[in-house]
């Protein structure tokens, strides 16, 4: 899974916050403007990845949470 995340790190990087070939990708929605999520992994249990844009203008983003789906709040990130 560490791989999967240094790859999806590493798109990030590259193209910025919408990697919109990752599975299940998507703003979250009602949350705080700027944060997105994606699945790692496909099957049980599945990993996600929860990131903020910090600065659009400079291109800083956050990655606030790596973990099992069935651990998140997606609640805190409002």
């Amino acid at each position: 899974m560490a791989e999967t995340l240094y790859l999806l790190r590493k798109e990030l990087e590259i193209r910025g916050p919408a990697v919109s070939r990752w599975p299940h990708y998507g703003k979250l929605a009602g949350g705080k403007s700027g944060h997105y999520h994606c699945h790692l992994n496909k099957g049980h249990p599945t990993y996600v990845v929860v990131w903020q844009i910090v600065n659009q203008t400079i291109r800083v983003l956050e990655i606030q949470f790596v973990g099992t789906h069935e651990k998140i709040d997606y609640s805190s990130f409002k």
